[in-house]
Order: C-alpha cells, then structure tokens, then sequence
C-alpha cells in the first residue's frame, strides 16, 4: 500500500513538465493551453497536500479542478467519450475534495490515483481519436504554487 502511494506521488511530483501544444497566434486553442495550465496546477496542488498531509490544500484543490473541469470556456465535442472524461474528472475531484474534508488519507489519495489515470485516458483519445492535440507537444516546467502563511512546507 505504501509503496503505490510513493511510486505515484513521487512520480507525479518529480516529472516537473507538462504537455502543451505550442501555437503563435492567440486562438481558442490558448485558452484551452490556458485552462489545462491550471488544471494542471491544481492536481500538483492536489498531489503537494497529500504528501504533506494536507487536507485543506487537497480540498481546495480539488474544488478548484471541479470548478475548472465545469466551465464553459472548454471548446464543446460533440464526441459523447470527451464528454464522459469531461465529466468524470469533475466527479472524480470533488471526490478527493470530499474524502479531504472527512480527513481521508488513503481515501484521497486513491482518488488522486485515478485522476491522474483519467487525465491519461482522455489526452490518449483526444491525441489518438479526435486529433485535437498534436502528437509532439512542447514541454514546459509545471507552474509553481504559491505557498500560503498556513502551509506547511512545500516540496519542489
């Protein structure tokens, strides 16, 4: 059990790159860029609180890819499989968001595990179905998060 947990969020916080399609005129696709930007945030957000344990960080988070998995601002599919990664992502953090509230260690951290498995899900079939998202992306250092007065420490 805590191997998995270590092979997973030593994984996700050591991989510091992000896949991001590079395009030189600002289009819809740059608020798409944009909006994964933060999503991304969000879950290495997600991933921080949980290495330190915590809960609040991780709530927050999680609301927060909740929120931006929600909007309007993502360009609308008609592909009824988008819809359903779309969808349950957004289940999937307020789940973590919620099994943070109640303090949940395990709990959240198996939820952020299947996160992260389906935010592969989805790029795979976007990339590979819709081709909506270029096969050589450009890497880019993971935003940094802004430490709080309340955190405890932040790992980098």
């Amino acid at each position: 059990m805590r191997r998995i947990i270590f092979c997973v969020l030593s994984s996700a916080l050591c991989a510091g790159v992000y896949l991001s399609a590079e395009d030189p005129a600002p289009t819809a696709r740059d608020r798409t860029a944009e909006l994964m930007q933060a999503k991304l945030k969000a879950i290495h957000q997600i991933a921080e609180g949980l290495v330190c344990k915590d809960f609040d960080r991780v709530e927050e988070s999680g609301a927060a890819l909740a929120a931006l998995s929600s909007g309007s601002d993502w360009e609308v599919h008609s592909d009824s499989v988008y819809r359903d990664h779309r969808d349950q992502l957004q289940r999937s953090a307020l789940r973590v968001a919620e099994l943070a509230r109640v303090r949940n260690l395990e709990g959240a951290t198996y939820g952020y595990i299947n996160l992260i498995s389906g935010c592969v899900d989805c790029h795979s079939h976007c990339r590979d179905v819709l081709n909506i998202a270029d096969p050589m992306p450009v890497l880019r250092p993971v935003p940094t998060s802004s430490k709080r007065d309340d955190d405890g420490p932040v790992l980098r």
